[in-house]
């Protein structure tokens, strides 16, 4: 038997090249796009439509989440009941989410029970019923989960960042208020429903063992409401950020405080996207960042803290996200303005890069570890009407960039003058 020698690391190789499996591409009754990614050995499925239907579609607060949220909650022929216990013993899973700019529904389930959830999963899409008792208890719900969010210093400082830097009245700026859940009604709902959730404003996502038995149970049983000559469009508006830097919310008892630091910026449409998400994991985007060993390993001021790139469809923005102690705010302030600075005056060292590079390098992997793993990622660039080249064209940034160019790009972006800061707790 041969000893290994426990004081030699194991060699290891660079990933030099990533194998991206492309999507078939379908048309389901003339009209649904649908992307198949046919992976994984399992005899399981995950079913992913996808409606232009978010938040920013309607004028009134809430009215896009409740509506996504109400679709399982009763049908014109199963109760919600009903339909959680039939989903319950094929032993498949619904999830609904929606955001500011889209409205999903993601079916998991074996391969041998397809047909079976498929009709399911259609009768929620196509015969949602909104009844006013569901109705009641999911508003009810929601206003006692918001009525304790808002006594979070961390739920103040994101309503507050959103509003500062895309604007108070902007779909991305808005925020939900309490008197909001007690304006929400049926009608408002199957408006909503009636406009946005048809085969005309929608796209699937199908991956796990899909074969042709698979596509053609699809194909004959699966649809969306067609409904004709409506409005599926929304009012685009200007980011107005405040004229402000500088904002406190003042939270009476609070022991922490919830910073954001941050600003509007590009979204992955930009050639510099890329690079930007690799200064942001040198800075804050993983444990080993330089904000997670100033702030947490060396001065103690908070158990985690992270910096993000976030691409919207209509822009994008960069955050510096943490809670502090009361007593050492200022101080958590200060520090990350100054790694802020470090990028923009100093050179990131070769050795840091190659770390960060090769951290990137085992997450770019991971990102498409499996089918289900592949569909997230494929909807993330299609979302923008992006493809796989989105993927090849980042693996070669990452490869290839250079300490100067990451001082270019942070000088470029990061600017600590061009910051907002909001902080909420105390000072």
């Amino acid at each position: 038997m041969k000893i290994i020698n426990r004081n030699i690391a194991p060699a290891f190789k660079l990933i030099e090249k990533i194998n991206i499996n492309k999507p078939k591409i379908i048309k389901l009754h003339r009209s649904i796009p649908v992307y198949v990614l046919n992976a994984g050995t399992e005899d399981v499925i995950r079913m992913e439509v996808v409606f232009n239907a978010g938040s920013k579609f309607s004028n009134f607060p809430l009215v896009a989440t409740i509506t996504n949220l109400m679709l399982n909650e009763g049908t014109k022929t199963r109760s919600s009941k009903v339909l959680a216990e039939q989903l319950d013993y094929y032993g498949a899973y619904l999830n609904l989410d929606s955001n500011r700019d889209f409205a999903e529904t993601t079916l998991y389930t074996l391969g041998k029970h397809f047909e079976k959830t498929l009709d399911l999963f259609t009768d929620i899409l196509v015969n949602s019923s909104f009844p006013d008792e569901e109705l009641s208890v999911l508003l009810e719900n929601k206003k006692q989960k918001f009525k304790i969010d808002e006594q979070k210093v961390k739920t103040l400082a994101i309503k507050k960042f959103n509003e500062v830097i895309f604007g108070k009245e902007h779909f991305y700026g808005r925020n939900v208020q309490l008197l909001d859940y007690d304006l929400i009604t049926v009608q408002q709902l199957k408006d909503f429903y009636k406009r946005l959730y048809n085969k005309n404003n929608c796209k699937v996502i199908i991956s796990g063992k899909i074969t042709d038995e698979v596509l053609k149970r699809l194909e004959n049983y699966f649809n969306v409401n067609d409904f004709d000559n409506l409005n599926n469009s929304f009012i685009p508006q200007n980011i107005t950020s405040s004229t402000d830097k500088k904002h406190f919310v003042e939270k009476a008892g609070a022991v922490q405080s919830s910073i954001r630091i941050g600003k509007p910026l590009i979204n992955k449409h930009h050639k510099d996207y890329a690079g930007l998400q690799i200064i942001n994991t040198i800075l804050g985007g993983y444990f080993g960042s330089r904000l997670m060993s100033n702030l947490r390993e060396d001065k103690g001021y908070t158990y985690g803290v992270g910096s993000i790139v976030a691409s919207l469809v209509g822009t994008g923005y960069f955050s510096v996200v943490c809670e502090v102690g009361v007593n050492t705010t200022k101080s958590a302030i200060g520090e990350i303005y100054k790694e802020i600075e470090r990028l923009i005056d100093k050179q990131v060292s070769n050795n840091e890069l190659k770390r960060v590079r090769n951290y990137m390098l085992g997450e770019f992997v991971r990102l498409f570890d499996g089918p289900f793993a592949q569909a997230e990622a494929l909807r993330s660039v299609i979302d923008f009407n992006l493809d796989e080249k989105y993927y090849e064209n980042y693996l070669y940034i990452l490869r290839n960039i250079t300490t100067s160019e990451i001082q270019q790009l942070a000088t470029k972006y990061l600017q600590p003058e061009t910051m907002y800061e909001v902080v909420a707790g105390k000072m």
